[in-house]
């Protein structure tokens, strides 16, 4: 796939009521105080009578913890990017940019690249055209 808008985005998603949501955490049942494992999720993205569980802690507002018996098909997307004779790991996708990096050092020459041997290299690069190749890789809560 050689143009992202048709690639499905990186990152943790789940399907709420039928609906694919963009997920922010997965979280174990005890975590402040939930009954149940549970997702984050913005609000704005989850169905509307989406069952929300409460915790021991202040809620943020436009965040919302589903119960995991909710969510179906979790699955975190991944996208291999292939870039002047390398291929990257995309991290994040923001503002028409996407950060990829690496922890080979073949591939890092040139401006941008912040890193070093231990934690990798990264940089971000303009999405649009890029070579993705997007992987789905099934999530199974424990």
């Amino acid at each position: 796939m050689t143009e992202h808008s048709k690639a499905h985005p990186p990152g943790l998603f789940g399907h709420i009521a039928g609906v694919e949501v963009a997920l922010l955490t997965i979280a174990r049942a005890g975590t402040f105080g939930a009954p149940d494992d549970y997702v984050t999720a913005r609000r704005a993205d989850v169905p509307a009578g989406t069952t929300e569980l409460s915790v021991d802690r202040p809620d943020v507002v436009d965040v919302i913890r589903v119960p995991m018996s909710e969510v179906e098909q979790l699955s975190r997307w991944t996208w291999t990017v292939r870039l002047d004779g390398g291929e990257y790991e995309a991290r994040q996708m923001r503002d028409g940019q996407v950060l990829i990096g690496t922890f080979d050092s073949r591939f890092v020459w040139g401006d941008g690249w912040d890193g070093n041997v231990r934690d990798g290299w990264q940089r971000w690069i303009d999405a649009e055209g890029l070579d993705v190749t997007p992987t789905r890789h099934g999530v199974v809560a424990t």
